[in-house]
Order: C-alpha cells, then sequence, then structure tokens
C-alpha cells in the first residue's frame, strides 16, 4: 500500500512538473567587462538584472584594451554575473534561459573553477542579453539544484521607476517655481536698484546745475560791475572815440570768429577723414592679421590630426594584437566548456532516459495488474452466472 502511494505521488508530481510549459530563449553574452572596484560581491555568485543604462554603468566598466557591445536596454534583458576577488582560474557562464507558464523568466547561471594559480588576481564578470517578452512579468535566477537564489518583480519595478519619475518631476516644478520667485526677486530688486540710481542721478545732475547756474550768475554780476566801471571812465574821456574803437573791434572779433570757425570746421573734416582711413587701415590690418593667425592654426590642427592618427594606428595594431591572444585565449576556454557542457548533458539525457524506462515499466506493470484485475473479475462473473445457472 505504501509503494503504491508513493508512486502516485512520483506520478502527480511529475505530471504537474510537466503540465508547467517553458521555453528555451537563445542568449548572447557579452565580453569585455570588468566589475567596478567599488562594487562589493559576495560569496559565490552574485546575480544582477539591470534595466537602466545608468545602473549598468556604475555596476560594470570596460576592461583595459576592450570594445565590447553595448545592450540595448529597450530591447533586451540585461544580466550581469560576478564572483569574488580570486587567484583561482574561475570561469563564469550561463546553463541556459527558459520561460515559464509565458510570464516567468528563468535564468540559469554557472560558476567554474579549477586548482590552476594564476600569478595575478582578479574578478571574474560576465554580461549576458537575451531578448525582452512582453508577457514576461518575472524574473529569476537558480542554482544547479532549480533553487531559486534571486527574483525581480518586474510589475514591482516598473511602479517603483513610475513613482520615483513622479516625485522627481514634482521635485523639478517645485525648483522651477522657487527659480521663478528668485528671478522675479531679482528682477524687482535690480529695477529698485536702477530706479534709486536714477533718482541719485537726477538729483546729483540738478545739483550740478545749481551750482553752474550760481557760479554764472556770479561772473555775470563781477563782470557787469567792471563793465560799468569801465565805461564810466571811458565815457569820462572820449566818449566818441571808445564808440568807434568799439565798433571796429566787433567787426574784427566777428570776422576773426567767422575765419576761425571756419578753419576750424575745415581741420574737424580733415581729422575725420584721417580717422577713417586710419579705421580703415587699422582693419584691413586686423583681417589679414586674423586670416594668418587662422593659416597658422589651420597647419597646427592638420599636423595633431597627422600625429593623433598615427597613434591611433599604432594603438589599433597593438590592440588587436592584444585582441587575437584574448580570443584564443577564449576559443580555448570555450571548447573546455563546451566539452564539459557536452559530458553533462549526455549524463543528463542518459539519466532521463532511465527515468523514461523506469516510467514506463511501471506503466506497463500497473496496465499488467488492471488487466489481471480485469480477468479475475471477469472469471468471478462467469463463475457466478455458472452458479447462478445451476
Amino acid at each position: 500500500m505504501k509503494k503504491v502511494l508513493v508512486l502516485a505521488i512520483l506520478a502527480l508530481s511529475y505530471n504537474t512538473e510537466a503540465n508547467a510549459q517553458s521555453k528555451r530563449v537563445e542568449f548572447k553574452t557579452l565580453d569585455g567587462y570588468a566589475i567596478r572596484p567599488n562594487v562589493e560581491v559576495g560569496k559565490g555568485l552574485s546575480y544582477w538584472y539591470i534595466d537602466e543604462p545608468a545602473d549598468f554603468d556604475s555596476l560594470v566598466g570596460i576592461a583595459e584594451g576592450a570594445h565590447p557591445k553595448r545592450p540595448d536596454f529597450n530591447t533586451q534583458y540585461v544580466f550581469v554575473i560576478a564572483s569574488p576577488e580570486t587567484r583561482m582560474e574561475t570561469y563564469l557562464n550561463f546553463k541556459r534561459m527558459e520561460i515559464v507558464d509565458e510570464k516567468d523568466f528563468r535564468v540559469y547561471p554557472v560558476m567554474m573553477s579549477n586548482n590552476n594559480k594564476l600569478n595575478y588576481t582578479f574578478k571574474p564578470v560576465l554580461v549576458a542579453t537575451a531578448p525582452k517578452n512582453a508577457f514576461v512579468t518575472r524574473i529569476g535566477f537558480y542554482d544547479d539544484n532549480n533553487k531559486e537564489q534571486k527574483k525581480y518583480l518586474l510589475d514591482k519595478i516598473s511602479k517603483e521607476k513610475q513613482e520615483a519619475a513622479e516625485k522627481a518631476q514634482k521635485q523639478m516644478e517645485k525648483e522651477r517655481e522657487r527659480e521663478e520667485a528668485a528671478k522675479q526677486e531679482a528682477a524687482a530688486e535690480k529695477a529698485r536698484l536702477a530706479q534709486k540710481e536714477k533718482d541719485e542721478e537726477a538729483k546729483r545732475l540738478a545739483k550740478e546745475e545749481k551750482e553752474k547756474q550760481k557760479i554764472a550768475e556770479e561772473k555775470a554780476r563781477e563782470e557787469q560791475r567792471q563793465a560799468e566801471i569801465e565805461a564810466k571812465r571811458q565815457r569820462e574821456q572820449q566818449l566818441a572815440a571808445k564808440r568807434a574803437a568799439e565798433e571796429k573791434a566787433e567787426a574784427d572779433r566777428i570776422a576773426k570768429e567767422e575765419e576761425a570757425q571756419r578753419l576750424k570746421d575745415e581741420q574737424e573734416e580733415k581729422a575725420r577723414i584721417a580717422e577713417r582711413k586710419k579705421e580703415k587701415a587699422e582693419r584691413l590690418k586686423m583681417q589679414r592679421e586674423e586670416e594668418a593667425r587662422q593659416a597658422e592654426e589651420e597647419k597646427k590642427q592638420a599636423a595633431a590630426e597627422k600625429a593623433r592618427e598615427e597613434k591611433v594606428v599604432k594603438e589599433e595594431a597593438a590592440m588587436r594584437l592584444r585582441q587575437e591572444q584574448a580570443d584564443k585565449d577564449r576559443e580555448k576556454a570555450r571548447k573546455r566548456e563546451e566539452e564539459r557542457i557536452a559530458r553533462e548533458e549526455a549524463a543528463e539525457r542518459r539519466e532521463q532516459e532511465e527515468m523514461e524506462r523506469e516510467r514506463l515499466a511501471e506503466k506497463k506493470h500497473k496496465e499488467e495488474e488492471r488487466e489481471k484485475r480485469k480477468a479475475e473479475r471477469k472469471a468471478r462473473r462467469e463463475a457466478a452466472e455458472d452458479d447462478y445457472e445451476d
């Protein structure tokens, strides 16, 4: 009875596992990345699902001399696995990725190490990408025993991102309001200061004008007093001679002022013409100097560009040599990994075939038992019918 119950439970478990529909997912690994020094990596494997470029850049950087392909965060899931710093030869890989029941994305990373000790330490890290699926709501990392080690709920992540974006938007709006208020306050203060300066300038000009007017009035009074004294003396001596001399002097003065004004106008016109010629000559000189400076700058830039191109060519050649060596090393590691995976898959297939044979044998045994019970019931029914006929 106990044996039958155990077999029934195993069969139920097998059917439940079989009913969970899973689909393998194609993925790609991206070499050339290194974990950043400030990132703490715990014992064993550490797992990350990254959906933001900023989070990716804060977690990993580009290894020296590498040119890795950058993930597309809009169309791809991005996964990162890493292990602690070590001197032992260690390899990281992803055994498989699959989607279970259309919404559960499962990742199976693996870490392999041996007893080969290196002469340097490093932090193993590997980046992988897989196409996004609109129906997936959950991402989980699983170990070799199919035990979940870490999970990400995409709906929760999207909600948190949306809440963070709304919070940032509100913060930006508050900041803009504060800036606008500060601008308005600064503009009001500027206008107040400008008005104050304008008022002070008007007061100063009014005071200067008042001082000038006072000086002019005093000067006029003094001149008037002197003129009155002189006029009185001259009237007493020769009134007629003074009038003639004053008329002649006035005529000469007017003529001289007109001639002086004419000469002054001519000199000012000549000075303006000379100034315009001088300005034109200076502009022409500055233009030529600018053209010469630009030509010299272009020569320097061309020389610098040529030097940079030569440096880039040399660096690219050195990088190609390092990349070729790294490709050879990775190819060797990949072949060893493929051979190990092939052995593990062969063992797994043999184990599955053995389980299938046992299941078929059990099923056949049950069918034989059912046929046997059916034959016994039939024999009893026929015996009962014979007894009834007798």
